[in-house]
């Protein structure tokens, strides 16, 4: 129960928090250059990250993929307007994309590594 507790939160930091501080910090356009950062960047690579360590147990694991996506349109909301989540749901889909491609190689090295060994 631990694990998606901290994950969770971890996605919850990433996702809403981030982008509220770069909102709170940087000013001008430099906030939107740090924006585009994080979806184009930073919010990929954690979801292929979570992806990735769900793939240790796919059957127990599975739903961490959905706290990046959501976590995402939620601080898309909160930080833009709620019309403009619609913009953003074709990234939330990419994350969760990016997350599930992730867990099945992570699964599938796993399962080849068990085989390969004697």
């Amino acid at each position: 129960m631990k694990r998606p507790v901290f994950w969770a939160a971890v996605s919850a930091f990433v996702m809403i928090a981030l982008p509220w501080l770069f909102r709170s910090l940087i000013l001008g356009y430099t906030y939107f250059t740090a924006i585009f950062s994080l979806v184009y960047v930073l919010n990929p690579i954690f979801s292929a990250v979570v992806g990735v360590f769900a793939g240790r147990d796919m059957k127990a694991l599975w739903y961490l993929l959905l706290f990046p996506p959501l976590f995402f349109l939620a601080g898309i909301g909160l930080l833009f307007t709620l019309s403009s989540v619609w913009v953003f749901f074709r990234y939330a889909v990419l994350y969760l994309a990016l997350g599930a491609a992730a867990m099945l190689i992570s699964a599938a090295i796993r399962k080849h590594g068990r085989q390969m060994d004697p």
